[in-house]
């Protein structure tokens, strides 16, 4: 089933749940992400075709956000939520963030390693024509997360604060050109990742509310596809703000 479609059923069945008045037993939420990066060291291996670095790149994220509105739900950077109730203010939470991470063109960049057998150790700006690397049909986090709703930060019952923290795996698409050779990859599970994350969220009407979350981790891609059957390897810190429309029911 297509993304959009699944959204489809899941809102039908909130709007159905709306009638009645929210349990707060499980919650759902859909809204956007803007992200910033460390700096990372990426490594390139391919047998004896090549092993080298780049050190120390810089990157950037990609929101699209001009694509809204758009049917096309997986275009702009995207998070959703779905939280189950365990425990009295205890929730499981599966968190799920379509980031996109893009090395940033134009950059002076250390190269260093061997390349056919050769070694090499020279620096020069990245060209899109010859080498680019980014997830940008996602770097993908998903996530499970034990998320605590803290009593009387407020005194408001409008007001709940939400603390979460947990781990997960990269499930990216990676998007590589190496010595000129493109490779929109497929995806697949290519990491893991660790974070926590902050929200404070405002009641609209029954169980309808608004959220605005910060979040920090670490992603770590170990086998990153690149092409020719290559694998790329690096790992980065990363912070994120998220606004999110959300559900109770």
């Amino acid at each position: 089933m297509k993304l959009h479609r699944l959204l489809l059923v899941l809102f039908a069945l909130i709007y159905t749940e709306a009638s009645a008045e929210p349990t707060g037993k499980v919650y759902f939420q859909w809204g956007w992400n803007r992200e910033v990066f460390s700096r990372s060291t990426i490594h390139f291996s391919n047998g004896d075709l090549y092993d080298f670095y780049w050190d120390k790149v810089k990157a950037h994220d990609k929101p699209d956000f001009q694509a809204i509105p758009t049917l096309e739900v997986t275009i702009p950077q995207f998070s959703f939520r779905l939280g189950f109730r365990m425990a009295p203010n205890w929730y499981l939470e599966l968190n799920h963030d379509h980031t996109k991470y893009v090395v940033s063109t134009g950059q002076s960049i250390r190269m260093h390693g061997t390349i056919n057998g050769v070694a090499i150790d020279t620096t020069g700006v990245l060209d899109n024509s010859q080498f680019h690397f980014e997830h940008t049909n996602g770097a993908n986090f998903w996530m499970f997360m034990a998320a605590h709703k803290l009593d009387s930060v407020f005194n408001s019952k409008k007001f709940d604060v939400f603390l979460k923290a947990g781990g997960g795996l990269l499930y990216p698409k990676t998007d590589v050109t190496l010595f000129g050779n493109r490779l929109n990859n497929k995806f697949h599970v290519a990491g893991y990742i660790a974070g926590l994350e902050g929200s404070l969220r405002y009641s609209v009407y029954r169980g309808a509310y608004l959220d605005l979350a910060g979040k920090v981790g670490f992603a770590n891609y170990v086998n990153a596809l690149t092409v020719d059957g290559g694998k790329a390897s690096h790992s980065f810190f990363f912070a994120e703000g998220i606004f999110s429309l959300g559900f109770q029911f």
